[in-house]
């Protein structure tokens, strides 16, 4: 159950459908990594094996777990040098009077209640981003210290409200592209042409 990612609204999905475990659960990553790496041992060199695939269609994920919260503090904590002052001021919090005295009192945006901080929206959905990212990008660095000759990559959901799937496409490629070369070098890359 502490793998399991919690919706906004209190659902906490289940065991059985797609994407329901959280990528901010220490528990999880720490299994999943387990077994990444104990699949690229066993499978790095063998010549059947021609490339991985990181999860399936990966999803930037809104979770609102305790862990989820406390993580997104953290993250706050080290883009804001650990200091409230300047996360105040990048927010705006003196206008109706939202000012914080700690990281600890920041709570994860309620995107369904109106007139929350935009500022803090758009650094709690970077936030899931760079969670999402992180997770596929430590699974590529496992990979990679075992599958030498083998590409890496990983598709992104096409069916999305605002984004065309061309865009997505292209947008997909170029991340991957920036995590393949951030671990091999560049004439190694996957050909993403």
């Amino acid at each position: 159950p502490e793998i399991l990612l919690k919706n906004e609204d209190g659902t906490v999905l289940d065991h059985g459908a797609r994407q329901h475990a959280s990528f901010a659960s220490p528990l999880y990553r720490e299994l999943s990594y387990k077994m990444i790496e104990k699949l690229a041992q066993h499978y790095g060199n063998d010549s059947r094996i021609v490339g991985w695939q990181l999860d399936n269609e990966p999803a930037v994920q809104f979770d609102y777990n305790p862990k989820a919260e406390q993580t997104f503090r953290d993250y706050l904590r080290a883009k804001y040098n650990h200091n409230i002052l300047l996360l105040n001021d990048a927010w705006g919090t003196a206008f109706w009077s939202e000012a914080y005295s700690s990281f600890d009192e920041i709570t994860l945006p309620k995107r369904v209640q109106m007139f929350m901080n935009h500022h803090q929206i758009l650094d709690y959905r970077r936030f899931a981003a760079a969670q999402t990212n992180d997770f596929l990008n430590e699974q590529c660095l496992l990979i990679r210290k075992y599958a030498k000759n083998q590409w890496i990559t990983t598709i992104s959901p096409t069916m999305m409200k605002d984004i065309s799937a061309v865009v997505l496409h292209s947008i997909s490629r170029v991340i991957h592209a920036i995590w393949c070369m951030a671990i091999t070098k560049v004439s190694d890359a996957v050909d993403i042409g």
